[in-house]
C-alpha cells in the first residue's frame, strides 16, 4: 500500500500504476545479483508508475526513515523504510528503477519455499485463473482510487 500511495502521489496529474507479480528461477538472466537477494526460486512483485521518477541523489535516500520529498505535513518519510523493513525481515530484497521524467519501478523479490505446507497452517491451492478474474478495490482516497 505504501508503493501504491506513494506512486499516486508522483502523479498529480493522472498516469499509470501497474502491479505484477511473476516467479524467477536460479538460471534465470532477469534475477538480480547482490548478496541481499535470496538463492533459490523467487516471488517478485512489481510496482511501477509513470509519474515524475526520481534522481539518483533522491534513490539513494528513499529508504531513510524520515527521508520525504513531500511539502511539510503531507509525509512522515516512514513508507519506503516500512517497506524496506518488511521486504528484509521477510529475507527478501528489494531494487528501484527510477529516473526524473520516467517513473518509477520498485521490484520486491522474496524467498519461494519449495513443497510442503506452513506449520499449523494449512495452504488452499484453487487453481489460477487465467484472464477472467474480478479485482475489487476498496479506497477511501479518490485519486488513489481513479
Amino acid at each position: 500500500m505504501n508503493l501504491a500511495v506513494n506512486a499516486s502521489d508522483a502523479m498529480p496529474r493522472g498516469g499509470r500504476l501497474a502491479i505484477e507479480v511473476d516467479e524467477l528461477e536460479p538460471g534465470d538472466p532477469r534475477r538480480p545479483s547482490g548478496a541481499d537477494v535470496p538463492e533459490g526460486r523467487l516471488a517478485v512483485l512489481a510496482v511501477r508508475d509513470t509519474g515524475h521518477g526520481m534522481a539518483e541523489e533522491v534513490r539513494a535516500r528513499v529508504f531513510e526513515p524520515f527521508f520525504t520529498t513531500k511539502a511539510a505535513g503531507k509525509g512522515t518519510g516512514l513508507g519506503l523504510s516500512i517497506v524496506l523493513g518488511i521486504v528484509t525481515q521477510s529475507g527478501g530484497a528489494i531494487r528501484i528503477d527510477s529516473a526524473p521524467g520516467q517513473g518509477t519501478e520498485f521490484r520486491i523479490f522474496l524467498p519461494l519455499r519449495d513443497g510442503g505446507e506452513a506449520p499449523g497452517r494449512p495452504t488452499p491451492r484453487p487453481s489460477p485463473g487465467r484472464g477472467s478474474e474480478t479485482i475489487l478495490l476498496v479506497e477511501d482516497d479518490h485519486r488513489l482510487r481513479g
